[in-house]
Parts: C-alpha cells; structure tokens; sequence
C-alpha cells in the first residue's frame, strides 16, 4: 500500500466490553470524525448494543465500526444480531490491511 494511499485519521481497536466505563469515555474523548474503531477480543461485545448508550459515546463519532469475526464466534455472538450499517466484520486479513490503510492506530485495553 502506498503512502498516499492512506487515510489520514486513526484506527482505533478496543478489546473491552462496554462495562469498562472508564475505558470508554476516554476513547469517546479522544475519537474524532472520520475514526474508525475495530472490536476485537471481549470488545466484539460492544456490538450487541451499540445505539443504545449515552450521548457523546465514542461509535457516534465513528466512521466505521468493524467487528473481528473470529472473536465474535469465539464468543458465541450469532452473525445476524449484528444489524447495523455501520458495522463491518472482518477477518484477520482484513484487519491488517485496515492498519496499514489508516496514519496510525490506537488500542485501547
């Protein structure tokens, strides 16, 4: 991938369940628009209740929300209860060509 291939916002991975309150509002804090954000791990909880948190949380900011497909089914979270448009499921190899897309990525654990 060529520099000016890339996307000049950030890629954020979370690997928290919405329970991580704290964890949460800081990354809600420091997100901007045109971030995206990769569930991986116990974060790929988070997509089972997306649109029904508090104003200003962090997916509201979000271009993207991407759900890592293998920790997902590794969790037991069915494919179809992910039905927003916002969010994606990748593989692996799509996550890794997610992190040479973007200028740089955050995780948050």
């Amino acid at each position: 991938m060529k520099r000016q291939d890339r996307i000049e916002h950030t890629l954020h991975t979370l690997n928290k369940t919405d329970n991580a309150v704290s964890l949460n509002l800081q990354l809600s804090e420091c997100i901007r628009e045109g971030d995206s954000v990769v569930l991986i791990e116990d974060g790929v909880y988070q997509c089972l209740t997306l649109g029904t948190q508090t104003a200003n949380h962090w997916a509201e900011s979000a271009l993207k929300i991407y759900v890592l497909r293998p920790d997902a089914e590794a969790r037991g979270i069915q494919i179809d209860e992910i039905q927003q448009p916002k969010i994606a499921l990748i593989d692996y190899q799509d996550f890794v060509q997610l992190t040479l897309k973007y200028k740089k990525v955050v995780s948050w654990y």
